[in-house]
């Protein structure tokens, strides 16, 4: 997402990959995210800055009426098609089953680290909040036409840990 509102080149494959060290010192993406091509090519240190947990369902979110909706322990099955925009009938082929977690369910916080190697890497926290606005108004996954994950962010501050950082080697 941020590598097209970055306006960066994309692979065939919907990818962006910094192709030499010039490309790498020069993108706030590949710094912070971590980069998808040939470290071995450059002589820079391609250190990712940023750190993403995993997060984690709340179990407690999932009320009895959810659960009789659901064909697994924690995600209901839903089928869905392609339909035709000339024909209005679904294309041959197209059905498919999906798994997601049931609407109004609620994940635990996740914890991010951001790792400051150099003073400008300061600067990089700002493209952090971009791309978290740009999620918020988009969607994850790839069934975004149907609403099926969306994502209220919300930033709280980490009792004893706000503004703490350490330098690299310390």
């Amino acid at each position: 997402m941020m590598e097209r509102f970055r306006s960066r080149t994309l692979t065939d494959r919907g990818m962006h990959l910094c192709q030499n060290d010039q490309d790498y010192l020069n993108c706030s993406i590949c710094k912070i995210w971590g980069t998808m091509g040939d470290v071995k090519k450059m002589s820079v240190p391609t250190l990712t800055r940023l750190l993403v947990s995993d997060v984690y369902l709340d179990r407690q979110s999932i009320t009895e009426e959810m659960r009789n909706n659901m064909e697994l322990q924690w995600t209901e099955v839903k089928f869905e098609t392609a339909i035709s925009r000339l024909t209005g009938t679904a294309l041959t082929g197209s059905l498919r089953q999906t798994e997601r977690v049931p609407a109004g369910a609620v994940f635990k916080d996740s914890r991010w680290i951001f790792n400051i190697f150099q003073e400008e890497d300061k600067d990089l926290l700002k493209e952090i909040f971009i791309a978290l606005e740009l999620l918020e108004q988009d969607y994850i996954g790839g069934m975004g036409s149907v609403d099926t994950a969306e994502l209220p962010s919300r930033i709280s501050k980490s009792s004893g840990t706000q503004g703490r950082h350490t330098k690299a080697g310390k």
